[in-house]
């Protein structure tokens, strides 16, 4: 098999291009699921990052922090505080997001009722994410090129189409930069919260 792009290779027995197989990777809770022994895991890597995040805290963010708060004048102590969020260790913001991430797994993998609303609304979450994008709208002028379909932006008015829908379930405008996932797709044309979207999808799943 020799691989021609991200999605295509050259079939040497029947001698053609052919589309990569893809297969859904599985969810968090069915790998949870699959491998029960990440329980522990979760909590130890939990314990690394609170390290990483307190050592960076106390040897760099708070530190500099204090020194912005004893500027006196109240617009450049704001200018600094934004600026900083900019410049602080990337380290520090990964901590952060590896800490959200873990926390969650770990209510997910408790055995209480608060753990089983979450599996529930995360179950209904990947529902709401995998319902195609082409069955939530009617669009205009749809057109399919090759894995991919254009039509007319249902954001913005246009004649030409620019609105994209890939074949991950995915979209983009090249006329409004509107993109996303399903769930960001009816956000925007419901105009109500992530929390809604999922709600209105899984109940019409």
């Amino acid at each position: 098999m020799i691989a021609i792009n991200n999605g295509t290779y050259w079939n040497e027995e029947l001698c053609r291009y052919e589309e990569v197989p893809t297969f859904p990777y599985p969810t968090e809770i069915e790998l949870l699921k699959i491998f029960p022994e990440a329980k522990e895991m979760i909590r130890q890597k939990i314990d690394e990052w609170i390290r990483v995040k307190g050592r960076l805290l106390n040897q760099e963010v708070i530190p500099a922090l204090n020194r912005i708060n004893a500027i006196k004048d109240d617009f450049t102590r704001w200018f600094w505080k934004e600026a900083y969020k900019s410049f602080v260790n990337p380290r520090f913001i990964e901590a952060i997001e590896q800490l959200a991430r873990l926390e969650r797994l770990q209510i997910l993998t408790a055995d209480t009722k608060h753990s089983k609303n979450i599996v529930g609304f995360e179950q209904k979450k990947e529902i709401a994410k995998q319902t195609p994008i082409l069955s939530l709208y009617f669009f205009q002028k749809l057109r399919k090129l090759g894995s991919r379909y254009t039509a007319l932006c249902p954001f913005h008015n246009e004649d030409t189409p620019s609105f994209i829908i890939y074949p991950d379930n995915s979209f983009y405008c090249f006329g409004c930069q509107a993109h996303g996932d399903a769930i960001d797709f009816i956000k925007l044309i419901k105009g109500c919260s992530f929390k809604e979207a999922i709600g209105l999808m899984a109940g019409v799943a």
